[in-house]
């Protein structure tokens, strides 16, 4: 396996890609070496979190659902009656899983401010600036 730097020379990136990313390379993954571990990812809406293990995905960790997401991409059976154990441990993983602050926050605040940051604005608005330089160009 390459090590980080070996994967910049290989990828053809070596001086675009800088030093001392946060993260883990996935070289051997995308050359589909045998072994090649996939780390877990999970996403994260308003309805709840969906932790991908693949080939599971776990959807709302307090109402656990569990799907084989490559043989039913439908999402349309779901598994967690019969596979209890991998249940079990995607649960405990989706509930360490790192998150930041709980934002109990009503759909009107959300459409209003859905950067989701609250408190006060430090920019204007995107369509506010994009509007100003608009008009500022000759």
């Amino acid at each position: 396996m390459l090590g980080v730097g070996e994967d910049r020379v290989a990828a053809g990136a070596a001086d675009s890609i800088p030093e001392g990313i946060d993260g883990r390379s996935q070289w051997a993954a995308l050359r589909g070496e045998p072994g090649s571990e996939i780390p877990d990812y999970a996403t994260v809406g308003l309805e709840g979190i969906a932790l991908y293990r693949p080939p599971w995905k776990l959807v709302d960790p307090g109402s656990p659902q569990l799907y084989q997401i490559y043989d039913d991409p439908e999402e349309e059976r779901d598994l967690a009656a019969v596979r209890p154990g991998i249940v079990e441990e995607l649960v405990a993983a989706a509930r360490a899983w790192p998150r930041g602050p709980e934002l109990d926050r009503s759909m009107l605040d959300i459409f209003l401010d859905p950067d989701s940051f609250g408190g006060p604005e430090d920019r204007g608005p995107w369509a506010d600036v994009a509007r100003e330089r608009g008009e500022a160009s000759p």
